[in-house]
């Protein structure tokens, strides 16, 4: 999963909650304090009542450092705390965040969140955090936050994409076989090729038809991605996949 696929044309976060498949929630008032912030610990007993559970966040420390992370989001944010919950709620799944530990976890998602409001510069911190404790998607978040600042893939933009690559993150192996060259070869300034795009290209296509074979609809959308081919934007939506449906619906 990578944010990059989305458009900048100011609907980023609504893409994201397609992308992730989000559910709508009636917000309940006894999942804020008197203050009006939200409370963790409230919400928790909520999904517990009614037997729901967040699969990334089954763990009590991760939990605790999710809701301290979203708490201390206001503070980064002009929204309300209901709103900033609303649209934070759309997290929960897709991150994965097992080896991190619960300050990494509150890091990842305050950069996470950030990215997808374009505040690009204030992510890079957050980012970096779980970035450099090998978590895969914050390192192809940063990579795709430094190569919008140099307007190229340069060399440290190129370093997280190919870290993330190393770890089978198909996104990551598109942007470093299909980023033109072509405004770094002006300002001589090109990263050194470590592989080639071409070596990219292959392993990409490689994992994601394996994937898409066993009915996997993200795959699907990244083939058509590398192919263009719209028959594999079908597939994708066909399979379930709420970007490829986005995107076949436009």
């Amino acid at each position: 999963m990578a944010i990059k696929r989305f458009p900048n044309d100011g609907h980023a976060l609504d893409y994201w909650f397609i992308h992730m498949d989000a559910r709508r929630l009636k917000i309940q008032d006894d999942w804020f304090d008197t203050s009006g912030f939200f409370a963790p610990a409230r919400f928790k007993a909520y999904l517990k009542a009614q037997g729901f559970y967040i699969e990334n966040l089954r763990d009590d420390a991760e939990f605790e450092a999710w809701g301290n992370g979203l708490k201390q989001m206001r503070r980064l944010s002009n929204m309300s705390t209901r709103r900033l919950f609303i649209l934070a709620a759309a997290l929960f799944q897709p991150l994965a965040m097992a080896s991190l530990a619960p300050d990494q976890v509150g890091a990842k998602v305050k950069g996470a969140f950030l990215y997808n409001l374009n505040r690009h510069t204030d992510a890079v911190p957050f980012l970096k955090v779980a970035a450099e404790e090998g978590d895969r998607e914050s390192q192809y978040f940063l990579g795709e936050v430094l190569r919008k600042r140099a307007r190229f893939v340069d060399d440290l933009s190129k370093h997280w994409f190919e870290l993330a690559a190393h770890q089978n993150d198909v996104y990551a192996m598109i942007r470093l076989f299909k980023t033109s060259d072509e405004v770094c070869r002006y300002l001589n300034n090109c990263a050194p090729e470590t592989r080639s795009p071409k070596h990219w290209r292959e392993t990409a296509h490689a994992l994601a038809m394996a994937r898409a074979d066993k009915g996997d609809g993200e795959a699907m959308y990244q083939l058509y991605l590398m192919s263009g081919e719209f028959d594999w934007l079908i597939k994708s939506a066909r399979a379930g996949f709420g970007e490829g449906q986005y995107w076949l619906s436009v």
